[in-house]
């Protein structure tokens, strides 16, 4: 059976996705800043825009069309207009190259206007580095390709002989003195093309070869981006001015607010993308329903996750934050109480996959609560002949123990420890000899066999692995049942599948499950909406 997940109520829902809480407030934060970001890193532009008229004649009847070349000559306008000499001239005319390096900052947000600086300051210092010649060079470069990335032509609607040159900038003064610039160095351009076309024909003292010399010169004094007259900004070039730029506006870009609410919902989704993803790649024991699906063992009932400090939680004082996990260990102990009599088991091995030292605690304290609040007298048996833990738990001397029984040094009842309220533990230590020749032998065989009669319950508490160590195995036979004592999101399900289908091998051996560590399902106002 492959791990699905499971969704079967609203609950189920709420459940994985505050269980992945913590991942969904990382996504919303990621997303939620990179959209901040991103608007912040978009400085307002506005744009301005010349239209222009392509006539495709010149004075006299001369053709233009040959000039530029067959096919759409307002398209090889569009084209010729951000050609080099155009735009160096303009360039110059706006006097670009004395723009400064951090022009951008002073309408930027705060957070690009600390790229800004960053970015002049590494430009700054190659440019201590160049002679000057270079800098000079530099910074009409730079203003070439200014002009070069704020220019734009485009078509009008239905007029192919119509087209709009744009120009874009921060300032919408500059924006609009930038436009009409660039269309008057496109003109003055065409102009020369056609004195270049008419010297070869007419030679260099022809009237209209004047003429159009000196309606240059009147271009060249507007450059500075003062509006013309419609007679000068017609003109006789074969392409006119037929609207200046004389207002800008800001270029229309998604608003901020339609920007966050797509960000907000995107990063919903992904978050409850992600959740589930996690959900699915996630193989380990989620809670109660994962018992029930995968194992098909009697589910006892589960005990929440405790700190470290309260290893002994039965023992303590029952404050606030502990009581729900000594209440929790009350409704075990009642259920597991009621199992055995019913099964009529007296006693239970208890095994742990991966949380061998957590399993201890849970035998501890339910040990505590059968023998003292149910009256039941109860023997724990330490089999951790490794790794011994129980003494330590109860805080005891654990000497005479288990292994001085075996090799004869004391009788059975001296190394059995009384803890009061009818609790006793058989603790163990670590030994030189291997475990297993204690354990695989008539002696511990015949140990519990003979507790049994003198005790209602008795609990071995074996650490082992029993997926890769014959110590529970071995201890399983001389049981009458076995308790598994699952962590949940630590215990992989195939895993304790392959345990428990082991341990069903032996006949008549029953297998019931606790559920340790469990996490908090749902905070009590998501608990009333489910």
């Amino acid at each position: 059976m492959e791990y699905q997940v499971n969704i079967e109520s609203l609950r189920d829902f709420l459940r994985v996705l505050y269980k992945h809480r913590l991942m969904i407030i990382i996504v919303f934060i990621t997303v939620m800043s990179s959209v901040y970001i991103g608007v912040q890193m978009k400085t307002p532009t506005y744009q301005a825009s010349v239209k222009m008229l392509v006539t495709g004649k010149m004075p006299k009847g001369l053709e233009y069309q040959k000039l530029v070349g067959s096919g759409s000559l307002t398209d090889t306008h569009m084209e010729l207009v951000k050609s080099k000499k155009v735009i160096e001239r303009a360039a110059i005319a706006l006097k670009l190259y004395e723009r400064p390096l951090d022009y951008e900052k002073k309408y930027a947000s705060w957070l690009k206007r600390i790229l800004i600086e960053r970015k002049v300051k590494r430009v700054k210092k190659e440019l201590e580095k160049m002679s000057p010649e270079g800098r000079r060079l530099f910074y009409f470069n730079r203003a070439v390709s200014i002009l070069t990335n704020s220019i734009y032509t485009s078509k009008t609607k239905d007029q192919s002989s119509i087209f709009l040159i744009t120009a874009r900038d921060f300032n919408p003064r500059e924006a609009i003195r930038m436009a009409n610039v660039v269309s008057r160095s496109y003109v003055i351009f065409d102009l020369e093309t056609q004195i270049a076309e008419l010297n070869l024909i007419y030679g260099e003292m022809n009237p209209t070869i004047l003429k159009l010399r000196s309606f240059i010169d009147k271009l060249k004094e507007s450059l500075d981006g003062r509006l013309l007259s419609d007679l000068d900004a017609l003109g006789p070039a074969s392409v006119k001015i037929i609207s200046q730029a004389e207002s800008a506006q800001l270029v229309k870009t998604r608003g901020k607010f339609n920007l966050y609410i797509v960000g907000l919902i995107f990063s919903i989704i992904s978050g409850i993308v992600l959740s589930f993803g996690l959900e699915y790649i996630d193989q380990t024991v989620k809670g109660p329903k994962d018992v029930d699906r995968f194992f098909k063992i009697p589910f006892i009932g589960s005990i929440p996750k405790r700190k470290k400090k309260d290893i002994l939680i039965m023992n303590t004082p029952s404050g606030s934050d502990k009581l729900e996990c000594v209440r929790a260990f009350q409704r075990v102990g009642d259920k597991v109480s009621i199992y055995l009599k019913e099964q009529n088991i007296k006693s239970v091995l208890v095994n742990s996959l991966t949380k061998p030292l957590d399993a201890a605690s849970v035998t501890a304290n339910l040990g505590i609560y059968l023998a003292r609040d149910t009256g039941k007298k109860v023997l724990i048996i330490d089999s951790n002949l490794g790794s011994p833990s129980l003494s330590s738990i109860f805080g005891i001397n654990g000497n005479p123990d288990i292994a001085d029984v075996f090799e004869g040094k004391c009788t059975l009842n001296e190394a059995i420890k009384d803890l009061g309220d009818n609790l006793y533990l058989l603790p163990s230590r670590a030994v030189q000899f291997r475990p297993i020749k204690l354990i695989d032998s008539p002696f511990m065989a015949n140990l519990i066999r003979g507790v049994k009669d003198q005790y209602d319950f008795v609990f071995i508490d074996c650490q082992a692995n029993l997926l890769h160590d014959a110590s529970p195995l071995i201890l399983s036979s001389y049981v009458d049942a076995v308790m598994m004592v699952l962590s949940e999101g630590e215990d992989r399900y195939y895993q304790v599948r392959l345990a428990i289908n082991t341990l069903k091998q032996k006949n008549n051996l029953k297998i019931f499950s606790v559920l340790n560590n469990r996490k908090k399902d749902l905070p009590k106002i998501l608990q009333r909406i489910a």
